[in-house]
């Protein structure tokens, strides 16, 4: 996620807001959605997935499962990985139904900035060697992009 950017005199806070302007700065009309409408369904994907999909994803059950110490043990902790990964299952429910039944990336036939941003949420959880054979057209979506995504992140990083 990205909390903060600085491009010159503009200071932009929260996630979707960097993601917003970086696509309308560096992106072309076609990236960003024609009209009204296309931008709407971009929009409401964005709010989504740094809403819904991330919390669910990182906070519900990806850091549970992976941090043992803390406030997260026993029977609580078990608690909520379950509660997590049910909620993960919602939302690849939604993605495999609403979206990649149909397309071929979330906002059709063609790969959008969307996809990316989504699919750095997602690769979370290869951190816990989540298995996405239950969503076939997702993970078919998934590998089309992954190794993209992990490129992104390692530059992200400077590595």
């Amino acid at each position: 996620m990205v909390p903060f950017l600085m491009d010159g005199d503009v200071k932009i806070w929260g996630s979707q807001a960097c993601i917003l302007y970086l696509a309308e700065k560096h992106g072309t009309i076609e990236e960003f959605g024609k009209a009204n409408e296309g931008r709407a369904k971009i929009e409401s994907m964005l709010s989504w997935a740094t809403s819904s999909l991330f919390r669910n994803v990182a906070e519900d059950y990806v850091v549970p499962k992976l941090y043992e110490e803390g406030d997260l043990n026993g029977e609580y902790r078990r608690l909520q990985i379950e509660f997590g990964k049910k909620a993960v299952h919602e939302q690849l429910d939604v993605m495999e139904s609403r979206y990649l039944k149909k397309n071929k990336f979330i906002l059709g036939k063609e790969v959008h900035f969307v996809d990316y941003y989504i699919g750095m949420i997602l690769s979370m959880l290869d951190k816990v060697d989540f298995d996405f054979s239950k969503w076939p057209h997702t993970f078919k979506w998934y590998k089309i992009i992954k190794d993209d995504v992990y490129k992104m992140i390692q530059e992200f990083q400077g590595e």
